[in-house]
């Protein structure tokens, strides 16, 4: 699960992570999407939340934003149907 690290300071961050890949974060700013596994057993990072000098941010799972629009047509159609609403507007035509 995705995560992103948070600089509580004034000052920017270097943080190494798990991979040997370093990041620069800015004063007050968080980071971007960092995988789960660059953080874990990270004692450093862990020692510098634990000293407030740093917040992790657990990740969300990724949820689609906005339904397909042929999505939300197929359901009115569905529930249209099963109020008579279709059989009535065919009969009408």
């Amino acid at each position: 699960m995705p995560s992103k690290i948070e600089n509580l300071t004034n000052k920017p961050l270097w943080l190494t992570l798990n991979s040997g890949r370093s990041i620069n974060v800015a004063a007050t700013i968080q980071s971007e999407t960092i995988e789960q596994s660059e953080i874990e057993g990270n004692e450093k990072l862990k020692k510098l939340e634990s000293d407030g000098v740093v917040l992790i941010h657990p990740g969300r799972k990724e949820k689609p934003a906005v339904k397909q629009t042929t999505d939300v047509a197929a359901e009115q159609v569905k529930a249209d149907d099963k109020k008579g609403k279709a059989g009535a507007i065919a009969q009408k035509k």
